[in-house]
């Protein structure tokens, strides 16, 4: 596949990703009556996650009762595509 498509298809990924985290926020935040903690789990590329490390410590210091488990996933542009396209699926 062409090197921009594969980029496009990244950015689409990432793009969808960070939307439906915000959904799944604005959810948890309207639901804030729960007593029990909740744990999210994250999964992005290994080379993403200082990127993403910053705002997920900001996000949990002012919201105690969720936390968020980073999970690191494939590096490697062919890893990555398969992770999106079986994501999708």
């Amino acid at each position: 596949m062409p090197r921009t498509f594969l980029h496009s298809l990244r950015r689409i990924g990432l793009c969808l990703g960070c939307t439906l985290l915000i959904m799944l926020l604005g959810s948890l935040n309207a639901a804030s009556a729960w007593a029990d903690p909740v744990t999210l789990r994250f999964l992005v590329a290994a080379f993403e996650v200082p990127v993403w490390q910053p705002l997920i410590t900001e996000f949990e210091s002012q919201h105690p009762e969720i936390h968020i488990e980073v999970i690191e996933g494939p590096s490697t542009s062919n890893l990555v595509e398969d992770l999106y396209v079986s994501a999708f699926c």
